[in-house]
């Protein structure tokens, strides 16, 4: 049987879809151990550099969201309590984070993390980009925002 530091070990077991994929554009097919490993790095380094970077786009939209800017700001947030609704806004989705951070390590050692770093990763960027998509929809919902910063907040701590 191969051992761990064996690369006849990565073809014994089903190989993930993404290393099926990264395999297919190589001529030889297979990638060695070193590759294997040079790519895990690459791959979780840019996938943390992801879920930290999702975590910025709020605090630089917060400023254009209240009433100090040129164009008066994005309702509910421009009237005179929109300092309060954007702290209730950071709030609730730094609470959820908190919270989730705790449960999700729980719920990372006993599921299987490929799977549940997925599921993270795609919810980040999903409830990232619904934070965004207000403007395209013109929503104006305080609920929305909050509903959306609640999930943001779970599916962050994920990662």
């Amino acid at each position: 049987m191969a051992s761990w530091t064996s690369s006849q070990f990565l073809y014994e077991e089903t190989k993930p879809v993404g290393i099926q994929f990264v395999e297919r554009f190589k001529r030889s097919g297979r990638l060695s151990f070193k590759q294997y490993q040079a790519l895990v790095f690459i791959l979780t380094f840019v996938a943390y550099i992801a879920f930290h970077a999702a975590r910025k786009p709020n605090s630089i939209v917060k400023g254009t969201l209240s009433a100090s800017t040129v164009k008066g700001g994005w309702a509910p947030f421009d009237g005179p309590d929109g300092p309060a609704l954007l702290g209730q806004i950071d709030l609730a989705f730094l609470s959820v984070y908190a919270v989730g951070m705790f449960v999700a390590g729980h719920l990372g050692d006993r599921l299987d993390l490929r799977t549940f770093l997925t599921i993270g990763m795609i919810g980040t960027g999903f409830f990232t980009a619904l934070f965004g998509f207000a403007f395209w929809a013109d929503f104006h919902s305080f609920y929305y925002f909050l509903a959306v910063q609640v999930l943001a907040g779970w599916f962050q701590s994920i990662g």
